[in-house]
């Protein structure tokens, strides 16, 4: 990210000085256009000091007061220089960084609609889910309304929004997941502002209460 440093070059390499004071001098700015600049213009400073150095008929005191002149205003430029790019850096318009994430989860029911298990891979911790509602569907599948609870093994949870898992009954009491998307939409440490989806296929077992899935997506997390 660049910034606009040319206010602060002319500054730096103005050529008149102006008393309002003992002990104390300003400088006008010279006829520099402005530039673009990556970092602070520290030479600039530098070859001001070093003509400065070498005199030019100059009285010590003179010479003395430009150098200090000369100094400050480097030092102010970097500073004003470093900290635009700064927060340019931290602008909450920053591009989400993505990643692709997969791995697997498997859980058991612990009472009639809620299941408790574990997932591996990327989003790898502790993961739960109620079962709200089960709608039948015209083609003979069946809709399964799911809130989760996420939790990974560095602590950090995921807001997740209420999923719909699509299946089919292939077996008595057993059901293949065809569709099964799962938002993400915040949480907390690492995934605070973080959004994506991921997808997942499996089983559903009632006569076990066993349950396992696949999951593959990407998430995006927000920038410092």
């Amino acid at each position: 990210m660049t910034v606009r440093c040319g206010v602060f070059r002319r500054y730096l390499m103005s050529d008149t000085v102006k008393a309002d004071a003992p002990g104390k001098a300003h400088f006008t700015a010279g006829p520099f256009p402005a530039r673009q600049c990556s970092t602070p213009p520290l030479r600039f400073g530098i070859s001001a000091v070093t003509e400065l150095r070498e005199g030019g008929g100059m009285s010590d005191s003179t010479r003395l007061e430009r150098m200090q002149g000369v100094l400050v205003r480097a030092a102010m430029a970097a500073s004003l220089c470093l900290a635009g790019s700064a927060a340019a850096a931290q602008s909450p318009h920053a591009q989400p960084h993505c990643t692709p994430v997969g791995g697997s989860v498997m859980t058991n029911f612990i009472t009639p609609d809620t299941t408790l298990g574990t997932a591996t891979g990327d989003l790898r911790g502790a993961v739960s889910a109620s079962l709200l509602g089960v709608t039948p569907a015209s083609d003979g599948t069946v809709v399964f309304s799911i809130q989760h609870h996420w939790t990974t093994d560095a602590g950090d949870t995921l807001e997740i929004a209420v999923a719909e898992a699509k299946a089919k009954e292939v077996a008595t009491g057993l059901y293949a997941i065809l569709s099964y998307p799962v938002s993400i939409s915040g949480g907390t440490g690492r995934f605070a502002g973080a959004s994506g989806t991921v997808y997942n296929i499996g089983a559903v077992d009632l006569n076990t209460q066993r349950t396992i899935f696949r999951y593959h997506g990407d998430v995006c997390f927000k920038m410092p």
